[in-house]
């Protein structure tokens, strides 16, 4: 939920009626807590040295003054942060890093290389670049093939570069098969966007989605694929546990195949629509994306938005 609030104090209540007497559908409501994050540009997440894993023979040393720590970080070693990312979207990521001559930096995010960085001489320096991380904990790891001391790792929310990201309504693409269009009203309580998503996907190759190429993923080049889905298949029956089922939903790019795939968790309602990211890969630039399952039934779909992994090129900057 996002709410503006102007400058000043402000108290925040949850209610289960609009009107104060009239209970509003589906409004059975546990809370723990508000948590309140400031969703335009600005605000910064840091993960100094000392809370970051580190892998191989990387090491935590504090040997400058006044310092947090450094990760030292060499060819057979690198350091894992677990960033979190309380939406989807674009994140400047800066590594702040210490050198003792020439030295580079490599970012990699949920798997993939995603940045670049090198410094020409002894100092200290910071590589940015814009990323697109997924809502929840992403996976960011650093490593340095000539060395560095890693001393941060900071994320900064940049809501105005989400505009770079396509976001396509399930029911706009073209379907195949059984893939059929299904609706719920404001009533029901659902969270579907427009009303309306698309079902009967996969249960073989023959149910599917097709999303034409258009302009913001157009080109050949890493992508993030935002799947908001619903999925309440449960399997089998218990007296007091239901067994659910994560459905698998399939990405292929026409004419080349299978570009990604992934397991979507049960959202406790088929009304209730949560979010899951998939990475791919494109190599073609008109090559249609495909969402299925050459297996069981693959979740329902509201909508989806196509992020490139990475805007702009890295930039490296001497702080001393």
């Amino acid at each position: 939920m996002q709410i503006a609030l102007k400058k000043g104090t402000h108290t925040l209540s949850l209610r289960a009626s609009a009107d104060g007497s009239t209970v509003l559908p589906n409004s059975d409501i546990t809370l723990d807590k508000f948590v309140l994050t400031d969703v335009t540009d600005g605000e910064s997440t840091v993960y100094p040295a000392s809370t970051i894993r580190l892998a191989g023979a990387a090491t935590l040393a504090y040997d400058a003054s006044g310092s947090r720590g450094a990760a030292k970080i060499g060819a057979d070693g690198r350091a894992d942060v677990y960033a979190t990312a309380f939406q989807s979207g674009y994140y400047d990521v800066k590594v702040d890093y210490r050198t003792t001559g020439a030295s580079d930096v490599a970012v990699d995010l949920n798997g993939r290389r995603v940045a670049t960085g090198s410094a020409n001489a002894a100092g200290t320096w910071s590589t940015t670049a814009r990323l697109h991380l997924s809502e929840g904990i992403n996976e960011i790891e650093v490593r340095s093939q000539a060395g560095i001391a890693l001393t941060a790792v900071t994320t900064t929310r940049v809501a105005s570069a989400d505009s770079s990201a396509i976001k396509v309504e399930a029911e706009s693409g073209t379907r195949a098969g059984g893939a059929r269009v299904g609706s719920y009203d404001s009533a029901s309580g659902s969270n579907v966007s427009g009303g309306a998503f698309v079902g009967n996907l996969g249960n073989g190759t023959g149910n599917t989605l097709s999303i034409p190429r258009a302009s913001g993923f157009n080109t050949a080049g890493d992508y993030d694929i935002v799947v908001k889905y619903a999925n309440a298949e449960v399997s089998g029956r218990h007296d007091y546990n239901p067994q659910v089922v994560d459905r698998r939903l399939q990405v292929t790019e026409a004419g080349k195949g299978r570009v990604g795939e992934g397991y979507f968790r049960y959202t406790y309602a088929w009304n209730s629509f949560w979010e899951r990211t998939i990475p791919v890969t494109l190599s073609t630039t008109g090559g249609a994306i495909v969402l299925g399952n050459d297996g069981p039934w693959a979740p329902d779909v509201d909508y989806v938005v196509i992020a490139p992994a990475r805007l702009g090129q890295p930039s490296t900057v001497r702080i001393t």
